[in-house]
């Protein structure tokens, strides 16, 4: 199955309302040991056959190792401070300048869906990427994940 590939351009990313957690909801930079607890969240929200607990782990390092990924990463906490929503984007090309941003992971919790915990962690890693100079923003889902793709239209993502 193909990608759809999705862009936000600078002009649309300042477009985006500003965001408050729901009650009941903290959201912060990531920090050192929350990986296993994002790894986790990721597979749990996207099964896919043959995708193991390492293999995603793997790739979150991956995403983190990204340029501006670890500043720009954020996660969504619950009152018991357990992590059911993140987002990591990075800079394509860190050494030039309005260079585009990546967006390479998001996911909230089953059980937490609904409250724009996806919105908001979204847009707080754009927000935080803009600042840094990044002139869009590109990344792909399938094309079945339509709440993925819903969301990431109501953010002002548009399919390439």
């Amino acid at each position: 199955m193909k990608k759809v590939h999705l862009t936000l351009s600078a002009e649309d990313a300042a477009a985006i309302p500003a965001w408050s957690p729901p009650p009941g909801y903290t959201m912060r930079g990531i920090e050192v040991g929350d990986e296993p607890q994002i790894a986790a969240l990721w597979l749990l929200c996207a099964p896919v056959f043959g995708v193991t607990l390492p293999a995603l782990s793997e790739k979150l390092d991956g995403c983190l190792d990204k340029a501006g990924a670890r500043e720009s990463a954020r996660v969504i906490l619950d009152s018991n401070q357990l992590i059911v929503g993140f987002a990591v984007g990075g800079y394509s090309n860190p050494d030039e300048p309005m260079s585009p941003g990546t967006l390479s992971g998001i996911s909230t919790h089953p059980e937490h869906r609904r409250h724009g915990l996806g919105f908001g962690v979204l847009a707080a890693v754009i927000e935080h990427l803009t600042g840094r100079g990044c002139s869009s923003f590109g990344l792909s889902t399938m094309p079945n994940n339509t709440a993925a793709l819903v969301l990431y239209e109501k953010l002002g993502f548009r399919r390439k």
